[in-house]
Parts: structure tokens; C-alpha cells; sequence
């Protein structure tokens, strides 16, 4: 049995480019990917080569693509290397676009994001969709049902959607919370993406404080914040930093939640 050889990782000078253009320490590209900052070491050195995931992420996050951020492998072209990749299954591509200005959260789980995961949901998909974008100013969107009905399925498809998108134009983010969220965990990394320190806080360990500093960041700006899994109201208002011309879209398994935040506009999943 014959061996492929290894593909040749060389120093990626194109990352290391691009993360200092954008001003940011190998520490903070770690913190925004969550990943540990000896990984990115590993990166820029050459010595590993990111998952998909997170070359994906990379590539949303400073709006370039794999080859432009030199994410690839770099293996000689002869017949046992083109047979092993071709046996290799490909998956297809996401359904989605970002504009190179836009802000998008790396943590949006775009593998679900796919039209053709919305089975059974597409009228709904097309009825909140409308409502995000005909969405005035400080309006939250509520997505609530049991769990597996296709709350974050559905959200993910929405932050993914060309035309939401361009209405959002300065940006999307988003915080998976859960029945035991890092609330302030969250505030700091959207202050990661906003080009908020925690030293420009006035107390870095106080989630009002960092909601004070997030608020004014944003200002004017446009930005779609997607709160997914919410399962109390308190959790959910600590996120509420928005500014003017904000939205906001929740997700929750806790119907009652939607009263406070979206008593108008509130759109239980059915099974």
C-alpha cells in the first residue's frame, strides 16, 4: 500500500498580515475564535493548519477568503494526492455571503443555516423575515417552542439571508446562552468585535458597566443582535446594548419570555 505524503505547511505570513492590519493581538484572535492563543501561534508558524470550522470563521471574520488568508494546504500535485482527495466527500457550502464591511459574529453556526434545512418552514422563515426588516427601531423578535423545533436552525438562516444582511449593514451578532450562559463572558467578546478593551470599561467585571460601553460603541450603527436560547429574562436584558437603530431576535423555549420583549411580535414554533 502506497503512502500519500504530508501536505507542506510553510509560515502564513497572509494571517499574521491581516490580523495586524485589523490591529489585533494573537491573544484576541484566540479569545474572539475560542480557541488558545498557542493555536494561533501554531497558525501563523505553519505548524497546523485551522479545521473548516475555523477557517470558515477566519475567513467571515476579516472578509477575506481561505486563499487570501493563505488557509490551504500546500501539497504537491502528483496522482496519489489528487486520488486521496477525491475520495474525500465535499460538502456543499453554506447559503450565505457576507459582505466584506459587514460584522459578522464568528460564532453564528452557519452549517445551519442552509434553506433546505428549513423543511416545513419556509412561510415562517418568510413571515419573520419581513418582520426584521420592515423592524423599527429597539424592536425585538421572538422565536419561541420546545426544544428541536428549529429555533436557532431558523435564526441562523435569517442572520445568513442576503437581504437581512444588507437592512443590518453594520453588522450581526450573536450569543448562545443556554440554561447556564457566561453572560459577561458574552459582553466581552462582543466588545472584542466592537474594538471595545476592557480596559476602556469602567469596571470589567461588571456586566452593566460593559452594556454602558457596548452602547455607546455601537451608537447609529445598524446591527441585528441575535440572542439564541434564552432561558430567563434576565440573562436576556443584560444583552440588551443596542443602540437607535438596532434589532433585536430571540430565541427561547420559555413562551412566556416573549411578553416582555416581543408581546407583538412573538412567533411560537409548532412542532
Amino acid at each position: 500500500m502506497r503512502h500519500m505524503k504530508a501536505p507542506i505547511l510553510m509560515k502564513n505570513r497572509k494571517l499574521r498580515t491581516e490580523r495586524k492590519l485589523q490591529g489585533w493581538s494573537q491573544a484576541k484572535l484566540a479569545k474572539v475564535l475560542g480557541v488558545t492563543t498557542r493555536t494561533v501561534i501554531r497558525w501563523e508558524q505553519g505548524v497546523a493548519m485551522p479545521q473548516p470550522n475555523y477557517r470558515k470563521k477566519l475567513g467571515t471574520l476579516f472578509g477575506k477568503t481561505a486563499q487570501e488568508l493563505g488557509l490551504h494546504w500546500d501539497v504537491d500535485e502528483n496522482d496519489e494526492v489528487q486520488e486521496a482527495l477525491s475520495s474525500v466527500p465535499q460538502l456543499p457550502a453554506p447559503d450565505i455571503s457576507v459582505q466584506p464591511s459587514l460584522l459578522a459574529d464568528p460564532t453564528i453556526p452557519q452549517t445551519l443555516g442552509r434553506i433546505s434545512s428549513l423543511v416545513g418552514r419556509t412561510s415562517l422563515f418568510k413571515q419573520v423575515k419581513q418582520r426584521l426588516l420592515d423592524a423599527g427601531s429597539l424592536t425585538f423578535t421572538t422565536l419561541s417552542g420546545l426544544p428541536g423545533v428549529g429555533k436557532t436552525t431558523l435564526a441562523v438562516a435569517l442572520a445568513m439571508d442576503r437581504e437581512v444582511q444588507s437592512r443590518f449593514r453594520d453588522g450581526i451578532l450573536w450569543a448562545p446562552l443556554g440554561p447556564q450562559p457566561h453572560v459577561l463572558g458574552q459582553l466581552t467578546r462582543w466588545g472584542t468585535l466592537l474594538g471595545v478593551a476592557p480596559s476602556d470599561v469602567a469596571n470589567p467585571e461588571s456586566q452593566q458597566a460593559w452594556g454602558q460601553a457596548l452602547r455607546s460603541a455601537i451608537g447609529s450603527r445598524q446591527i441585528l443582535l441575535v440572542i439564541d436560547d434564552a432561558w430567563t429574562a434576565e440573562d436576556a436584558l443584560a444583552l440588551h446594548i443596542g443602540g437607535t437603530h438596532c434589532t433585536y431576535l430571540l430565541t427561547t423555549r420559555q413562551p412566556q419570555m416573549a411578553f416582555p420583549f416581543a408581546e407583538r411580535r412573538s412567533c411560537v414554533i409548532p412542532h
